[in-house]
């Protein structure tokens, strides 16, 4: 399968479509996207509801799902849902019920990752294609993850980004109660799912030779958060996985560098499809 069968050079990314989901009365907020063969992709701790760079650079080429995950953004809290496990579980019957049949390819990044990689590893035959970002998840003892969920503005910007400006771009020039609510809304959520466990799942490491996803796993060489070592592991214990590094890049690339990630997913899913 070559470029032009994932999508032509001159398809436009239009704006995406809020679609949210009800299951069983609680509501799961959706943007949709772009044309072309289904992409899942999962957002990090901050980004819930936000349809950036990285989204429109993949709506090119694939019809974009970017759901909030459960609690955060506009999605309902299901109370149900209480790990990054139950998360992967309730998105296999997301991708079920959407009729997102194979060829999927998921993408996630930091929390988002984490929990796509639960999702190939605990329902191999949901997902075609995989790709982590700096992705969260891993108990590595020498190399634990350093979140710290009550830290300040300062911290976010200096240990997540290369450059503040990124930061920043995704700041509204002023922002209002309602956003700063919003905000307030995703650490709590990210809290739920992430304080005890310290953004990770012992369970996971032993869990990823079941993955049956074509996988790629992308990773900032400048990393604070979670260190390039992860990286080295998902891509280690992954059946065939490739890791590909970005000298430049910090923890939080997908926003950084959009297009390097989007460049980098399409040229994946097209070498696989193509094998």
């Amino acid at each position: 399968m070559n470029a032009t069968e994932i999508g032509t050079d001159d398809l436009r990314s239009p704006e995406p479509e809020s679609r949210p989901m009800d299951l069983h009365g609680e509501t799961l907020d959706m943007l949709v996207g772009g044309e072309g063969p289904p992409l899942l992709f999962l957002h990090d701790a901050g980004s819930a509801g936000a349809w950036l760079p990285v989204h429109g650079l993949l709506a090119e080429r694939f019809t974009v799902h970017a759901p909030s995950h459960p609690g955060f953004g506009r999605s309902s809290e299901f109370s149900n849902v209480r790990t990054v496990e139950d998360i992967a579980h309730l998105y296999a019957s997301v991708v079920a019920d959407l009729g997102l049949q194979r060829p999927l390819t998921v993408v996630g990044s930091s929390f988002g990752g984490w929990i796509g990689a639960e999702l190939a590893a605990r329902h191999p035959d949901a997902v075609d294609s995989l790709v982590l970002v700096d992705a969260a998840g891993l108990h590595l003892t020498d190399h634990p993850i350093t979140y710290e969920f009550d830290a300040d503005l300062q911290w976010t910007v200096d240990t997540l980004f290369h450059d503040p400006a990124a930061f920043f771009s995704l700041m509204p020039a002023e922002p209002d109660d309602a956003f700063m609510r919003e905000v307030q809304r995703n650490a709590l959520a990210f809290s739920r799912f992430a304080r005890e466990s310290n953004c990770a799942d012992p369970e996971l490491m032993d869990l990823l030779g079941a993955v049956s996803a074509s996988t790629l796993v992308l990773w900032g060489e400048l990393d604070k958060l979670i260190d390039l070592e992860h990286g080295r592991a998902y891509a280690r214990e992954i059946p065939n996985a490739h890791l590909v590094t970005i000298g430049d890049g910090a923890h939080a690339v997908a926003v950084e560098k959009p297009k390097w990630v989007a460049d980098n997913v399409i040229d994946h899913v097209v070498s696989h499809l193509d094998s």
